[in-house]
């Protein structure tokens, strides 16, 4: 069994759009990409949303074109 196997659906999901976009490392990205998600949401409740709404954008950025 792979490890996204092994995930919830939405990870699986994720995984494979970015493998379909053709990047070479999909499951580190949908690792990541859920890590954010789940930061901006407390993130969001801690602090004011629009900031880290920006600070989630430009992370998420860096990662697909790493």
């Amino acid at each position: 069994m792979s490890e996204t196997d092994a995930s919830p659906h939405p990870f699986r999901a994720l995984s494979q759009g970015v493998r379909d976009a053709g990047h070479p490392d999909p499951a580190r990205v949908a690792r990541t990409l859920v890590t954010l998600r789940d930061g901006a949401m407390v993130g969001g409740c801690l602090d004011v949303p629009r900031p880290v709404r920006a600070t989630l954008r430009e992370a998420a950025q860096n990662l697909l074109t790493s």
